[in-house]
């Protein structure tokens, strides 16, 4: 499994309750209107943390690095974490 298809199947199995009518493709806008909250950009986050071994601070959670799937794959590549 790619860091794509980890990070996708986190946000759709965790994130996203109504997965009914969801397909979410990597560039899809994540704070777009109802997928994910602030909160859940937060739980987002702590998982990118814990899966990466990565410390994201604060000042790095903004839409350029985590609006979509892509973003954040690229953020951890430019992080050094893959």
């Amino acid at each position: 499994m790619n860091v794509e298809d980890i990070i996708q199947e986190y946000v759709v199995r965790e994130l996203i309750y109504d997965t009914s009518d969801v397909t979410l493709a990597v560039d899809d806008n994540l704070l777009g209107p109802g997928l994910l909250d602030s909160l859940k950009i937060l739980q987002l986050v702590h998982f990118v943390e814990q899966r990466f071994a990565i410390q994201i601070p604060q000042t790095d959670v903004v839409p350029t690095k985590f609006g979509s799937i892509s973003a954040i794959v690229d953020y951890l590549k430019r992080m050094g974490c893959l």
